[in-house]
């Protein structure tokens, strides 16, 4: 996952007990990567290069049809709410348009009962005015204390 990072612009510099994670910006071009071996990773790239609007192809994520909800299909469908134009084949998703921020506080978006999706769309708040997730206890599957991490990182979270 670092190396993925570091081609994002992002370091990781381990001091002792403590990690300083720093950002020199992402860069102006696009990515492509195969998750073949960590498909799980795919979704929260997707809306990274969403957010960013970077052009990104992921291969390798056939499995993500088989999980707790079509994580495909869902991903795009709810990344379109936002403004995104995704395609998605059979072992593929592709970024090409990404979200309009202010049209992400407008909509309640599906988590479709996924940990994964959850966590996923979570990055949608970066850089919005406001982001409703609905159902997003289901990361308590994976990451129980997800949210509370998010509060500590700096982020505002309200539960309604």
């Amino acid at each position: 996952l670092e190396v993925l990072m570091e081609d994002w612009g992002v370091s990781t510099e381990r001091q002792g007990a403590e990690v300083l994670i720093r950002s020199r910006g992402i860069p102006e071009r696009s990515f492509s990567y195969d998750f073949n071996d960590t498909p799980d990773l795919a979704q929260a790239f997707a809306v990274m290069a969403a957010v960013s609007k970077r052009r990104l192809t992921l291969r390798g994520l056939s499995t993500l049809k088989d999980k707790e909800t079509n994580r495909l299909l869902a991903l795009k469908t709810e990344l379109e709410r936002a403004g995104a134009e995704i395609v998605i084949g059979d072992d593929s998703l592709d970024v090409v348009q990404g979200v309009d921020v202010k049209k992400v506080p407008q909509e309640k978006f599906r988590t479709y009962h996924d940990h994964r999706m959850v966590m996923a769309l979570s990055l949608l708040s970066i850089g919005a005015e406001g982001l409703s997730l609905l159902q997003p206890g289901h990361v308590t599957k994976s990451f129980p204390s997800y949210f509370a991490v998010l509060k500590e990182a700096g982020f505002l979270v309200e539960e309604r």
